[in-house]
């Protein structure tokens, strides 16, 4: 009688666009130099924060599994976030670095600037 009277509820606001955007910004991190899965990211956990203000305030009229399809899509948008954030810092240090090196030969080798 639960798994009935629990399908028969609404799902939570926005649940199923928070999963797949938390899924893509931990896909899109990686394949994407981590920009694209970042703000994808930062986008699902902005949706997140709204839905789960309205889950909080009438929890039991949502169905369960779509609530926890939210709290799945914000730990992967933690995760994608942390992940593209983590390679925007190394491709900034990459370019920087080799930025350097370049500047290095060129003042090293007499060339007029």
């Amino acid at each position: 009688m639960t798994d009935l009277r629990n399908s028969l509820r609404p799902q939570a606001p926005n649940a199923t666009a928070i999963l797949i955007l938390g899924i893509l910004s931990i896909v899109l991190s990686c394949l994407g130099g981590g920009i694209v899965g970042l703000v994808l990211g930062i986008i699902c956990l902005i949706l997140t924060t709204q839905s789960k203000r309205m889950i909080r305030a009438s929890e039991e009229s949502y169905d369960e599994s779509s609530i926890k399809n939210v709290e799945a899509g914000r730990i992967c948008a933690i995760v994608g976030v942390c992940l593209g954030g983590l390679l925007m810092v190394f491709w900034i240090l990459y370019v920087l670095f080799f930025f350097s090196l370049f500047t290095a030969a060129v003042s090293s080798s007499g060339i007029p600037h």
